[in-house]
């Protein structure tokens, strides 16, 4: 127990030379008081004025997006390309995937729960999380 001691005092030791040797403990303190020199690194930007700014621009261009909604099969996404005489999307416009996803066909699967919520007033409930979406997913 005792050599287990000395080898923990041992390295106390040589923590405190190695903080002197850097300047960084008063000698007459050994309660291992850090002078701090100059500016601390905590409290300078993680990122630079560069990167700032960058992240600035991803978010106005981000804020420009909007998402298109099919007026057939109510699908909602960004750059769906929506005929502006119809409202319909590329997909809706080819013949043969016309009727596929709508009311028709029993293929709309109507409002969202977000946008339920906010129809009648109630509190808009989060989206699920990618996790809660495998927890509930059947296969």
């Amino acid at each position: 127990m005792q050599a287990h001691t000395d080898e923990i005092e041992q390295q106390i030791q040589q923590g405190e030379q190695e903080l002197r040797r850097l300047e960084l403990i008063d000698q007459g303190n050994r309660s291992l008081t850090i002078l701090l020199k100059g500016e601390d690194p905590l409290d300078q930007p993680a990122i630079s004025a560069e990167d700032h700014q960058f992240i600035q621009t991803f978010h106005e261009k981000l804020g420009e997006l909007q998402m298109e909604e099919c007026n057939n099969c109510h699908e909602r996404w960004f750059d769906m390309n929506i005929g502006p005489t119809t409202g319909f999307c590329s997909q809706c416009r080819n013949q043969n995937r016309a009727k596929l996803f709508n009311s028709e066909n029993f293929m709309d699967p109507g409002p969202s729960v977000q946008e339920l919520a906010y129809q009648y007033g109630l509190k808009v409930p989060e989206p699920c999380t990618q996790i809660e979406a495998m927890c509930i997913s059947p296969v």
